[in-house]
């Protein structure tokens, strides 16, 4: 075990396991270490959720190194999985002395585990043992947490009586940071292939380790291997726990190492995975892929807190202690635990002593040298120098024999590390002579033998050259970006960025290509790679259709080369040229560079090289002289069937062989710089993708769905996101989305510029502009490691908010929610005109603020209007309360809608909010106002001119937000003439009318009606029978005095007592329906007759059954009206 308070770097930690002691060596030490890993190699081990090494019985943490408590039994239901999920996220979030929180939990291969620290027990005197258990009750209970057995077996810790205590318990909340976020983004990008380096820095008492912790959970359900620097450095021990996995290095050193770890150059060469070196140092960094830790604010501090009333503590030392930390979260929980006098402690986690003494001899195993020294050794050093200068001279034939025996002999005597180095001279002598099979495996050697981060690196460099020649770019794109990673210069550093570059090119990506040498060109300063990158980038800009560009920049390459005197680098630079004077259609001063490329070829002695340069010769003289070279070029076919593939393909293209096989081996392998230089993609090109995108799309929000998608395969982002309204929102999204992308889309909208951010996730933000206005922003994420160059990220946001622009303003006008049959019930007005004219009505008054009035016969649906205002409206989040004002008498109107206090009168034993409360933020239904008494009315008309209610019993008003709808079966303004409603009540009630039209008056919409309430009863009583024609007629013809109640309740009653099966026939209809079916008319005098008893009955109904209303509507005396009715056969009740 480590303790920083002792000088020994190390002590031995006994740990009572199953009636035996062993002793478990744990320091952070290369020799420590390494006896960690035989340990591991000579115990039967088991792992667990890819994180968790179970030894017998003990189990360490591969992320950490350290050893764990893992509790695993069977996967409990579903629903149990639920809730201790939800309960151990909850206690990842606390401290407290006497809890452990989880560093991982979750199902894994058929088993639920936890796992939590190992700690030690609390030591603390027994006297105060009490009160710190009360303390961590109270605060679990603050957090709503409760504990079953089991989970307190796992989650509390042990206490003993020890010494006298100077510390006091605190309870503490994590807060959230944005650093965990923009990790957590970085973590769970998908590309790009191989090792991404992440720097993660914070300041001592900042959080590091905890953030740690917290990452190695987030990485495990990413889908890595999460291993410890020092753990993984054991690799033969964990190779089979992470063979074909994403791997994910936790480096907590503080030196100036940039080399990448074995382990994950190892990783890099076996597969082309994406895979994680995360640095975590406490010394601060300007580097672009660097996340630093926010300090917490003054806010976020007392959030964090637990505020005891036995231990406190006060304010005004939560103050001095806010001052203190300066923003660290670590330094403000020492200051609190420390402030209660008595000396200043070790803090407030203590361990119990230790027994120190140094490690056993027997208990620490150091691994037999990788250098021994053997007979002959002298001799094998002399033919290892021999064969590296025979490649370097290019006389491949002897040097790959020397190579292979020497290597070969060398790893035999365990010289491992000459035997890597021979290894690697030796494949890249088989490169140079194309074959890239043989030299792949030599490689492969080198990276099994040697432990040397640099020598590693220069195998995985001639992995990725070999895995270019057989057009496997994603391999090779992994082993190029592993190579550099760690942003360390070496010797073989500048071929990686050169090999990525090139890969860049073949796969059509000649920007990012060049945006790469450019990040690269101020840190390498060799002549010879810059003149290798500005060939690179020539045959870049030749590429992309920029033959301007080119041109310019040839002769300049050319006057480097020849400066610089190297044969291969003058024999490349002159191909680059001539393929761009090629393009350009200059054949004399094709065919001198074709010369010249011919001539430095051969003095280079590369095979490959010499080929390529013949084609371009053979292309010169037939465009020089216009004659034939059949003989050339069939000799140059039969040489470059024996190549790699790539070269093959690159060869046959340079001679114009442009068929079948080039153009299938492009569409499988991606190669496409390989087919003749076509114009480059315009803006324009873009903006028409972007239309038949938006034009294919069947609404606005799938047209915005459709722009994030071409916006992130453009810039080839982890995510793209389309934010609008106020404040802002994420209307369509393509990619996981992270709290960062709102907080730059608020500044994006705000500032209304264009905003490009060089961190770890790189990101950028356009305003999306309309009618002179700022509607919302685009945001795109890269992952880290992504290429972007910043002149195509700005024309393709530009190009993405311009055709956001239009399908944004559009979606933000439009209602919020959808309209449905289940969320808006006014569509059951019906298909006719009146109805849609209502339709209407009712949405532009839910679009309003004011206080609305429906107006309508009874039955007529004016609830129903009055919910489809709500839930059109803002305020649908919040409550609909109804009230109907008719059934409320003067003593229980003020307390039913104001409420009342508890003791305000008798039977009022507790206080109760009024619905004018209960409504706050929503909508408050007034059914039938006009009904209201007139001191009810006063009450009412207060309420709506102050906003404000006062309980009955009480004097303190209470401000409300409440949007008022009244409902009416009478006229307001024949109520108000009549003396029997308020007018200044009335216009502030009558602000928006609706008006909804009696059923009578659209037949049109009984027929459609008819069918919705049919199918809702035939599914609620189990029928199968039908409406038929006849019926259906005979209802539309009716006047339905009821309005649309009436007919609900009909096609109830007809669901209940008709057939099970066929059709209702019209004699089910009630008697009333039935007898006016019967009597269809065919004089006119009887139609007459009909057309009276309608008109009657619908004056009855308007008047509520008045008669003398009625008369009044109809312009007849009450004694005429009674006559009329009699004649008719009329009833009120009918």
């Amino acid at each position: 075990m480590r303790n920083r308070s002792i000088d020994r770097r190390f002590y031995t930690k006994f740990l009572h396991c199953s009636g035996r002691r062993r002793a478990i060596p744990r320091a952070q030490s290369l020799l420590s270490t390494t006896a960690f890993v035989l340990h591991l190699r000579r115990a039967s081990m088991q792992v667990i959720a890819r994180r968790f090494l179970i030894d017998r019985d003990d189990a360490i943490d591969l992320a950490t190194g350290e050893v764990v408590r893992l509790w695993t039994e069977a996967p409990p239901s579903l629903a149990e999985q639920h809730a201790r999920a939800a309960l151990c996220d909850r206690l990842a979030g606390l401290r407290h002395p006497l809890l452990l929180s989880p560093l991982d939990y979750g199902c894994e291969e058929g088993r639920w585990f936890e796992a939590y620290p190992s700690r030690p027990a609390l030591r603390a005197p027994a006297r105060q043992l009490p009160d710190i258990a009360l303390h961590a009750i109270r605060f679990l209970t603050a957090e709503s947490v409760a504990l079953t057995t089991s989970a307190a077996e796992r989650v509390i810790r042990p206490a003993i009586d020890g010494p006298a205590a100077c510390w006091r318990p605190l309870g503490i909340r994590l807060q959230a940071r944005a650093a965990i976020e923009e990790a957590r983004a970085a973590i769970d990008a998908p590309r790009p292939p191989g090792v991404v380096r992440l720097v993660v820095t914070g300041a001592r008492g900042s959080g590091l380790t905890t953030l740690r912790l917290q990452l190695a959970r987030v990485a495990r359900l990413a889908g890595y291997v999460v291993l410890d620097r020092g753990v993984a450095r054991g690799w033969a021990a964990v190779a089979a726990f992470t063979a074909g996995q994403h791997v994910c290095i936790f480096d907590s050193r503080e030196q100036d190492d940039d080399r990448v770890p074995a382990a994950l150059v190892r990783a890099a060469a076996a597969s082309a995975r994406r895979h994680l070196w995360v640095r975590f140092q406490r010394r601060g960094s300007s580097a672009p892929d660097v996340i630093a830790l926010d300090r917490l604010g003054r806010n976020a501090m007392h959030a964090m807190l637990f505020i005891d009333d036995h231990y406190g503590p006060s304010a005004a030392e939560v103050a001095k202690a806010v001052d203190a930390a300066q923003g660290l979260p670590g330094r403000f929980v020492e200051a609190l635990s420390g402030m209660r006098p008595g000396p200043r402690g070790a803090g407030w986690v203590h361990e119990t002593s230790p027994v120190y003494s140094p490690i056993p001899a027997t208990a620490v195993a150091v691994a037999p040298s990788r250098r021994a020294h053997f007979v002959g050794s002298a001799r094998l050093e002399r033919a290892l120098a021999r064969g590296e200068r025979l490649a370097s001279l290019h006389r491949r034939g002897p040097a790959e024999r020397v190579l292979s025996r020497c290597a070969a002999a060398l790893a035999a005597r365990g010289m491992h590390e000459l035997a890597a180095r021979a290894a690697c001279v030796l494949g890249e002598t088989r490169l140079e002579a194309g074959r890239v099979d043989r030299a792949a495996d030599a490689f492969g050697d080198a990276r099994q033998w040697s432990e040397d981060e640099t020598v590693m690196s220069r195998a995985l460099i001639g992995s990725g050259r070999a895995a270019l020649d057989r057009a496997r770019f994603s391999d090779a794109e992994a082993a190029f970006r592993t190579a550099c990673a760690g942003g360390a210069l070496s010797p073989w550093t500048g071929a990686a960025v050169l090999g990525l570059a090139e890969s860049f090119l073949w796969l059509g990506r000649c920007d990012e290509a060049i945006e790469w040498l450019n990040t690269w060109r101020d840190r390498i300063e060799a002549p010879a790679w810059i003149v290798e990158a500005d060939v690179l980038a020539l045959r870049c800009r030749r590429a992309m259709g920029d033959l301007v560009a080119a041109q310019r920049g040839a002769a300049g390459v050319l006057a480097a080369t020849d400066r610089l005197a190297d044969a291969r680098i003058a024999a490349e630079a002159c191909l680059a040229v001539w393929t761009v004077h090629q393009e350009g259609g200059d054949v004399e001063a094709s065919d001198e560079l074709s010369r010249a490329a011919l001539t430095h070829a051969r003095r280079a002695r590369l095979p490959m090289l010499v080929l390529r340069a013949r084609a371009a010769r053979t292309c010169a003289v037939v465009n020089m002289n216009g004659g034939s070279s059949a003989a050339w070029r069939r000799r140059l076919e039969r040489a470059a069937s024996r190549l790699p593939p790539l070269r093959e393909m690159e060869l046959r293209a340079a001679l114009g062989l442009v068929d079948e096989n080039l153009t299938r081996f492009v569409r499988e392998t991606g190669a496409v710089a390989l087919l003749p230089c076509t114009a480059p993609i315009t803006a324009t090109d873009a903006l028409e993708e972007l239309r038949d995108r938006v034009y294919g799309a069947p609404d606005e929000g799938a047209a915005l769905e459709a722009v994030t998608i071409h916006a992130r395969g453009a810039l080839r982002a982890a995510t793209a996101i389309v934010y609008g309204g106020s404040p802002p929102g994420a209307v369509a999204a393509s990619g996981p989305s992270c709290r960062g992308d709102l907080d730059l889309a608020s500044r994006v909208i705000d500032g209304g510029q264009t905003v490009l951010c060089e961190r770890a996730t790189r990101e950028a933000g356009e305003p999306v502009r309309y009618g002179g206005s700022t509607v919302g922003a685009i945001v795109v994420r890269w992952a880290p490691g992504t290429i972007v160059p910043a002149a195509r990220a700005r024309q393709q946001l530009r190009l993405a908010a311009a055709a956001c622009a239009p399908l944004l303003r559009a979606w933000l006008d439009r209602p919020a929610i959808p309209v449905t049959a289940a969320q808006h019930p006014d569509d059951l007005l019906g298909p006719g005109p009146l109805a849609c004219a209502v339709r209407e009505a009712i949405r532009r008054a839910a679009l309003a603020p004011y206080p609305v009035l429906i107006e309508g016969e009874s039955g007529s649906g004016k609830e129903l209007a009055a919910r489809a205002i709500h839930v059109r409206s803002a305020r649908r989040v919040r409550r609909f309360c109804a009230v109907n004002c008719a059934a409320l008498t003067d003593d229980l109107v003020e307390a039913e809608l104001f409420g009342h206090a508890k003791g305000a009168f008798t039977g009022a034993v507790a206080e109760r909010p009024g619905l004018f409360e209960e409504a706050d933020g929503g909508t408050l239904f007034l059914d039938e106002v006009s009904e209201l008494s007139p001191r009810a009315q006063a009450k009412l008309l207060r309420v709506l001119q102050e906003g404000e209610v006062r309980r009955v019993g009480e004097n303190l008003p209470r401000r409300t937000d409440v949007r008022v709808i009244g409902a009416t079966n009478r006229p307001l303004a024949a109520e108000v003439a009549a003396g029997r409603f308020r007018p200044d009540l009335r216009f502030r009630l009558d602000v928006v009318r609706v008006v909804l039209p009696p059923l009578r008056d659209r037949p049109d919409d009984v027929p459609w009606l008819a069918q919705r309430f049919w199918a809702d009863a035939a599914e609620r009583v189990g029928t199968r029978a039908t409406l038929s024609p006849e019926l259906i007629a005979a209802l539309a013809r009716y006047d339905w005095p009821g309005n649309v109640r009436e007919l609900q309740n009909v096609i109830a009653a007809l669901a209940v007592h008709g057939p099970r099966r066929g059709r209702v026939a019209a004699s089910a209809l009630p008697a009333h329906l039935a007898g006016l079916v019967a009597r269809t008319a065919e004089r006119f005098e009887d139609a007459r007759a009909e057309f009276e008893r309608r008109f009657v009955r619908a004056a009855l109904a308007r008047a509520g059954g008045q008669r003398a209303a009625a008369a009044a509507q109809l312009g007849v005396t009450r004694q005429g009206l009674a006559k009329m009715m009699k004649r008719l056969g009329i009833s009120v009740i009918s």
